[in-house]
């Protein structure tokens, strides 16, 4: 008798061989399409990340409106640069005279006091209270009465309190640079005859003219600042 079992149990066998193979094949395939996408994906972000960076990093010269802002810089003066307010020194040797006043005169208003130590020409001159020397002009000789526009061979001190200038001028020598520290007390010229002082010094008289111009003043006495009593300080 003839069997029919045998070829159907054959065709069953082979469609679950094809059903397998089938779904092994989907499945590869599905899971290669996932996989490709988190890859994809990844590089996306990683691409994005590298340029947000870039972005970040060039976004200052890019922008054409950005200004970098300086860091703020601080100066400190030192206290042995700033004056003492009761201290103030007198700016010439003793015993000395007081030859014109903060006044009017023939000329004008003289806004300092001139100075004159008995010890003479080429006496000390002493700054009148610590700071920092803003100013010192020399190149006049005696005689050259417009020279630096008529204040001789000069200094210019600034005490870095309350805004005090001071200013010596006539001097026949400078003992200090600009930017120097001073203290009070200490020699910074020679009294001299340089500048427009009367009278003239000439080779009859060599020393005339000698005396200190010593001025105080609100604000640098070069760039408008304003003058005061000198004998208000003492």
């Amino acid at each position: 008798m003839y069997s029919t079992i045998a070829p159907i149990q054959g065709v069953l066998d082979m469609k679950k061989i094809i059903f397998t193979v089938f779904v092994n094949i989907i499945t590869f395939f599905l899971f290669a399409l996932v996989v490709g996408y988190q890859v994809q994906k990844s590089k996306i972000g990683e691409e994005l990340v590298v340029i947000e960076s870039q972005v970040k990093v060039s976004e200052n010269i890019a922008n054409p409106f950005y200004e970098e802002k300086p860091e703020p810089v601080v100066v400190a003066v030192p206290m042995s640069n700033i004056a003492s307010k009761g201290t103030w020194t007198w700016p010439t040797e003793k015993p000395y005279i007081i030859t014109s006043y903060y006044q009017y005169r023939g000329d004008g208003f003289h806004n300092a006091i001139d100075i004159y130590s008995y010890k003479g020409y080429g006496s000390n001159v002493y700054s009148a209270n610590n700071g920092t020397v803003v100013a010192a002009s020399m190149g006049c000789t005696a005689g050259y009465t417009s020279c630096n526009s008529g204040r001789g061979n000069f200094i210019v001190i600034n005490h870095n309190y309350d805004n005090y200038y001071t200013i010596y001028m006539h001097l026949s020598n400078i003992n200090v640079n600009v930017n120097d520290s001073v203290e009070a007390g200490q020699i910074i010229g020679k009294v001299g005859n340089t500048g427009n002082v009367w009278p003239v010094p000439n080779s009859y008289n060599p020393y005339g003219g000698t005396h200190l111009h010593f001025g105080v003043f609100k604000g640098n006495p070069l760039s408008g600042g304003s003058s005061i009593n000198p004998l208000n300080l003492y």
